[in-house]
C-alpha cells in the first residue's frame, strides 16, 4: 500500500485536493469519458460505466492514490491526480506512476494543472517517501509533455516500458527523481 489511512487534505493557493470516494463515481465517469480526457488515456477502449469504475476503484485502492480536485472558491470539482505504485527496477527503490486530468473543459488552460502536479509531487516525494515518478504519456499529447518539462521530468525514464500501445498509439514515459524534485523546489 502506499499510505495509510486516513489519506490527508491537500491545499494550494487555488485548490482542494481530497481522496476520491466511492460517491465521485459518477462525476469521475463523465470526466473520463469527456473527448478531451478519453483520447489521451489508456483506461478505456469503450465509454466507461459507474459499475465498471466502481469494482476498479474497489479492486485498486492497495496499490493506487487517486485525489478529487476542487475549486477552493465555489467548492466545484473540476479534475482528478492519481498515484500507481510501481517497481523501480533502476532504483530498486518506490516508485509511482502519476496520472492527471482537469475534466472540466471550462477548466482548461487556467494553471490548475500544473498548480495541483506541483502539490502531488510534494505529496509522492515528501510525505510518501517515494524515489521517483513517471508518466506514461501520449505522444501527442503535447500540453502535458510541455507540464512534465516544466516540472523537471526527463524525458525518458530508466524503466523499461512498452512505447507502443496495442492500439498503435505511441507513448513516451518520463520520470522525475526524488533528489531532483528536492533540488528544483529548493529542499536539499
Amino acid at each position: 500500500m502506499i499510505a495509510a489511512d486516513p489519506l490527508p487534505l491537500l491545499h494550494t493557493a487555488r485548490l482542494l485536493m481530497r481522496p476520491m470516494e466511492a460517491s465521485d463515481a459518477e462525476q469521475v465517469v463523465r470526466w473520463r469519458n469527456a473527448p478531451h480526457v478519453r483520447e489521451m488515456c489508456t483506461c478505456h477502449e469503450r465509454a466507461l460505466t459507474v459499475e465498471r469504475h466502481l469494482d476498479w476503484f474497489i479492486r485498486t485502492r492497495m496499490l493506487r492514490i487517486d485525489y478529487i480536485l476542487v475549486l477552493r472558491a465555489s467548492n466545484r470539482p473540476i479534475g482528478s491526480v492519481s498515484l500507481s505504485l510501481a517497481e523501480d527496477a533502476a532504483t530498486s527503490g518506490c516508485s509511482a506512476q502519476s496520472g492527471r486530468y482537469i475534466g472540466e473543459p471550462d477548466c482548461l488552460g487556467q494553471g490548475y494543472g500544473h498548480e495541483s502536479a506541483v502539490r502531488w509531487l510534494d505529496f509522492g516525494f515528501f510525505d510518501l517517501g517515494l524515489d521517483s515518478i513517471f508518466s506514461h504519456t501520449r505522444r501527442d499529447n503535447f500540453a502535458n509533455i510541455r507540464l512534465n518539462h516544466r516540472l523537471g521530468y526527463s524525458r525518458f525514464c530508466d524503466l523499461t516500458r512498452r512505447t507502443t500501445a496495442p492500439d498503435g498509439e505511441e507513448w513516451i514515459d518520463m520520470c522525475l527523481y526524488r533528489d531532483d524534485w528536492r533540488r528544483i523546489r529548493g529542499r536539499v
